[in-house]
């Protein structure tokens, strides 16, 4: 399903491969819309420089205590508030009424 709605990655379940060859085997999904998909992925990696000499990849030059300091992570919260949308808003379900409301969100991104 998320390959069909434009998802390239899903970095949980990248190594499973076994889930995308039965999609394939159940013609939930085709070899062309993984290529698709591919295609799209390795476009952004190789302007990001992914595939470039591991000494001139522009993001290399940052240490790991760089990327988790207090401020990056507050910008990375700051930028996760900012980007939230709301997709759908089937039957009216929002907004919420108040009392003993109770919200699941699951899965392995969640």
């Amino acid at each position: 399903a998320a390959f069909k709605a434009g998802a390239d990655l899903d970095c949980a379940q990248f190594a499973n491969t076994d889930a995308i060859q039965n999609a394939v085997s159940s013609g939930h999904i085709t070899e062309d819309l993984i290529d698709k998909r591919l295609f799209q992925l390795f476009r952004v990696q190789f302007r990001l420089g992914m595939f470039d000499p591991y000494e001139i990849q522009p993001f290399r030059q940052f240490e790991l205590n760089q990327l988790r300091s207090p401020a990056h992570l507050e910008l990375s919260k700051e930028a996760a508030r900012q980007g939230m949308v709301l997709l759908k808003n089937e039957n009216h379900a929002l907004p919420l009424k108040g009392g003993n409301t109770k919200i699941l969100v699951a899965g392995p991104l969640a």
